[in-house]
């Protein structure tokens, strides 16, 4: 008889075994129980016609035979002395002979436990062999399977084998089983192909491993592909059952072509060769970014039957529950002391953790490793403490890597990325990186070295992720990576000059400014002492590089329409050059004007830039600009832009507020643009009123009310301002609010007393 190892389950994994085996057992349907929740009661069946209550016992002691658990079970049964109930059972992952058994029923006569009512680690076994679809819904027993394991060891003709094996090894205590494995399976089922997309670290190759293990019990043998499609060629048996799996297919970062010449017509012809076949599978893993760039080069990556085999995994298809299990296994795993533990579970501190806006599988796996490797207080007591503490701030999980384990020209990319306030189109950061690590360290630095370390950084310190609207960005993978990085300026202050110098475009110099120069009081705007005690010292570095960036023009494309404080626009650098060279000499500032104006003159004649900017900067300046011909040029051509474009509520306004800098708004202007305005709001409130996208209409509707309110007109019109609201108020009522979805409201897979029955298994 196959003979299971129980040790990678944890006591909940091992209760939910029990209650499913014997659920299967006596076709009858079993309820679990909080460990140590009313009197003992683990697993319950009960027969309210008959008012019989069968009760199962779980005592999970994999490896131990009667002596080893004979104390614990002494202690069990003192404290459900005088409970009785119809029948008892107990259950355990031990090793028990008959005479074993005997003396079990013995310590619980006062139940009337018999030995026939005692199922050991040999009865799970029979069972298991019984109910194979039990073992097989069980996936972290079944993943322990000698007879699997030596399945893999012992096929010659799986490559790399070992790796496979070793990944399992690794993870197989940390499997938790979510709603992805099901649709993964149904996808299969439907179309014998399944990729499974998702960002880095999220469990895709883990999830292949799952359906690939469920293959291999129905008797399916695995082969990996490491490269190229044509190796399934080469390993293909028509009479053979037999799955593919091919890890990473498109690589591992956008980088590099790993398809080559006509790649994607030869997995198309896999895939088609799999979908036709009755006895053959094929899993492919890629990150969905890299799948999204591949389609636009690769039209055949664009067929229905890429979109029909994929599914795509991340965080949103983690339940709450799920979430949890992966916490307490990692947690009960780990090796962490009771006073860990019980720091969790005090005051529900993994609710916290579960709940928190940076987590993630491989994050909490990151700080339980670090605790333990730590010791001391945050593998004790503190433990809960420090976890929260490293979620909120991972800065000290960071350090060591940034500073010992990666490469000088990764330590860059991740201060460059920094100067875009930690977000920025993937081209736009390969060509700042190259422009700050030659300004930097000087000669010519190889695209070739920033691709590599790209490749080092990506799933770890950053994610590339496709953007709907704007491509390939890059971004930190935690906000923690950015918290650690501003310390590391604060204690390296030196680094100014470099970030000055570094800085190719106006998000950059914009981020230095704010490190240096930011009002503290300004939301989002962070301020580094340190940093601003060297640029005291040498203000006209940052000037340089401002006037720099706006001479060549190299305006960030990541700025906001909406919020126009936030942007990155030349305008921008240039209001903040303007109010940096009036804290230096007249000189100074007459001449950075000058090269402003050079710049910005033909780009507001073509009536483009930041409005928003362009009148701070004229409002900062204008006594400047008039007294050269070249600023007189530059205020004409922003009143041309002005008023050649009145195409939103709000270009009304700013037209408006152009004039009164300027000091050149008469009464008769002033009439003129009221009345233009009017004419222009009742046109928009007109199309409000026939649209039925409630969305638009509020948005657009809140926008236009701030002008109203400028210009003063809301009597005026107030008519359309009355039909649009009675026009919301309409479509309010077609389509109510839906209920607020609290994740942790409710019975069930995200109930609270399930997660709670969870990790009260740790105390």
């Amino acid at each position: 008889m196959q003979r299971r190892n129980y040790h990678e389950l944890s006591p909940y994994d091992f209760e939910c075994l029990v209650r499913d085996l014997l659920g299967a057992e006596w076709s009858e349907r079993l309820e679990s129980f909080p460990p140590g929740a009313d009197g003992g009661i683990d697993v319950r069946l009960l027969r309210s016609a008959e008012n019989f209550e069968t009760v199962i016992q779980c005592k999970h002691s994999p490896g131990k035979t009667w002596t080893g658990i004979s104390g614990a079970l002494a202690r069990e049964a003192e404290k459900i002395k005088g409970k009785q109930w119809s029948e008892y059972w107990l259950a355990t992952s031990a090793s028990l002979s008959p005479q074993g058994k005997e003396k079990v029923a013995k310590l619980f006569s006062s139940q009337s436990l018999v030995p026939e009512h005692v199922v050991a680690s040999t009865d799970l076994d029979a069972l298991l062999n019984r109910h194979p679809d039990v073992e097989r819904s069980n996936y972290k027993l079944y993943l322990t399977s000698v007879a699997v394991l030596e399945m893999l060891l012992h096929n010659d003709l799986f490559i790399h084998a070992q790796d496979l094996l070793t990944g399992i090894e690794s993870r197989r205590k940390y499997y938790v089983q979510g709603r992805s494995l099901a649709k993964a399976q149904e996808i299969l089922g439907e179309s014998r192909v399944c990729i499974i997309s998702g960002p880095p670290g999220v469990g895709k190759t883990t999830l292949a491993e799952m359906i690939s293990l469920n293959l291999i019990e129905e008797g399916y043998r695995p082969f990996w592909i490491s490269e190229d499609p044509r190796e399934a060629d080469i390993l293909w048996r028509s009479g053979e059952k037999q799955f593919f799996l091919y890890d990473d297919f498109l690589g591992k970062n956008a980088l590099v072509e790993k398809m080559g010449v006509k790649g994607d017509a030869r997995l198309l012809a896999l895939i088609d060769r799999v979908k036709n076949s009755t006895n053959h599978y094929l899993i492919m893993t890629t990150r969905e970014y890299i799948l999204s760039a591949a389609r636009q080069t690769y039209e055949l990556l664009r067929s229905p039957t890429i979109d029909y085999s994929r599914i795509i995994v991340d965080l949103s298809s983690y339940s709450v529950f799920h979430k949890a299990h992966i916490l307490y296994n990692h947690v009960y795993f780990s090796g962490l002391g009771a006073d860990a533990r019980k720091s969790l579970v005090t005051g529900k501190q993994y609710k916290k953790i579960i709940s928190h806006w940076n987590y993630n599988p491989r994050l909490i796996r990151f700080i339980v490793d670090s605790a333990v490797a730590a010791g001391g207080r945050e593998a004790g007591a503190g433990f809960a403490e420090f976890m929260l503490k490293s979620l909120m701030n991972p800065t000290e999980l960071w350090g060591h890597i940034f500073t010992h384990q990666i490469s000088q020209v990764a330590r860059d990319m991740l201060i460059v990325l920094l100067t875009f306030e930690g977000v920025v189109e993937l081209s736009e950061f390969r060509s700042s990186v190259k422009f700050y690590r030659e300004a930097v360290r000087g000669g010519n630095s190889a695209m070739e070295d920033i691709q590599n370390g790209l490749s080092v950084l990506d799933g770890a310190f950053i994610d590339v992720f496709e953007s709907d609207l704007r491509g390939r960005m890059v971004r930190f993978a935690n906000p923690g990576i950015a918290d650690y990085l501003y310390r590391y300026l604060r204690d390296n202050p030196y680094l100014y000059e470099g970030l000055a110098n570094g800085s190719r475009s106006s998000g950059q110099v914009i981020a230095v400014w704010k490190f240096v120069h930011a009002d503290r009081a300004v939301q989002g705007e962070l301020y580094l002492p340190e940093l601003a005690s060297e640029f005291r010292q040498s203000p006209h570095v940052l000037l340089d590089a401002m006037v720099r960036v706006i001479g060549e023009a190299v305006e960030s494309q990541s700025y906001s329409f909406r919020i126009p404080s936030l942007s990155f626009s030349l305008e921008r650098v240039a209001t903040l050059a303007v109010s940096l060279a009036k804290t230096l000499t007249v000189a100074v500032l007459s001449e950075t004007v000058s090269k402003i104006c050079e710049t910005l003159s033909g780009r507001w004649q073509s009536k483009s830039g930041d409005k928003y900017w362009a009148l701070s900067l004229v409002g900062a300046s204008y006594a400047i600009l008039a007294q050269s011909e070249s600023g007189v040029r530059l205020v004409e051509s922003a009143r041309t832009w002005f008023s050649e474009t009145l195409d939103e509520a709000d270009d009304y306004v700013k037209y408006r507020e152009f004039e009164e800098v300027t000091g050149s708004q008469s009464d008769e202007d002033d009439e003129w643009i009221r009345e233009d305005f009017v004419e222009f709001a009742k046109s928009q409130l007109d199309a409000m009123y026939e649209s039925d996208d409630l969305d638009t209409i509020v948005r657009d509707f809140d926008e236009l009310k701030s002008a109203l309110i400028d210009f003063d007109i809301s009597g005026e019109i107030e008519s359309y301002i009355e039909s649009v609201e009675q026009r919301i108020s309409e479509l309010e009522a077609q389509d109510p609010d839906e209920e607020d979805d609290d994740e942790w409201r409710g019975k069930g897979e995200d109930g609270d007393g399930d997660i709670d029955s969870l990790f009260a298994s740790l105390e």
